[in-house]
């Protein structure tokens, strides 16, 4: 993949998901108090790690396999 390829189709939502992380860190932060019932924030922060939880085994695996390749001479 070039590097044009790269910024255009991986690289803003790379970006896009750190920036949401973030948000998601500084609004959980500000709350004074959490209810005492299960919200929808909560359901999607917990379908979200599931997504990056499978997203991070997935690029250990890949990383695994590039680190096992041969080496140019």
């Amino acid at each position: 993949m070039t590097l044009e390829r790269w910024q255009f189709e991986v690289s803003n939502h790379l970006q896009m998901i750190e920036a949401g992380a973030e948000m998601c860190e500084r609004h959980t932060k500000a709350l004074p108090i959490r209810p005492g019932f299960r919200t929808l924030a909560e359901d999607e922060m917990e379908r979200c790690e599931v997504t990056l939880l499978r997203a991070l085994m997935r690029l250990r695996k890949a990383r695994a396999i590039y680190r096992r390749k041969e080496i140019d001479a």
